[in-house]
């Protein structure tokens, strides 16, 4: 069985949708076998060449999810639980907050956020 590393970032500034309006619509990703739901405003740019995921964008282009899943690859994450330390380690020189991580066998999750450089940024 291969080794997945999955990668969910969201970055979203501005978004004026109630909870009561949102409609959700689902992505499958058939190379790696996972899926989510994603609110209807956020607009598909088609899967990426290799299959590994999408790139989802609000029409203004004040929202954006990237979804997407990775073989992990020898001498650089081998196992599930060097992928999330990893992860945390870089977590803030590249501007992310992880709101949710998750691990089990041949598999590891990061989920979160990630600062606007152009508005956010000291």
């Amino acid at each position: 069985m291969k080794k997945a590393c999955l990668l969910f970032l969201l970055m979203v500034f501005g978004v004026n949708a109630s909870a009561a309006e949102l409609v959700y619509k689902t992505y499958v990703n058939s190379r790696y076998g996972f899926s989510i739901d994603y609110p209807d405003y956020l607009i598909p740019q088609g899967e990426a060449a290799s299959g590994d995921g999408q790139v989802f964008l609000s029409k203004d282009g004040e929202a954006e999810l990237r979804v997407y899943a990775r073989a992990c690859i020898d001498d650089r994450d081998t196992t599930p639980a060097e992928f999330l330390k990893k992860a945390e380690a870089e977590k803030v020189k590249e501007g992310r907050v992880i709101s949710y991580r998750a691990k089990g066998k041949g598999f590891a999750v990061v989920s979160g956020s990630c600062r606007d450089k152009g508005k956010n940024s000291p």
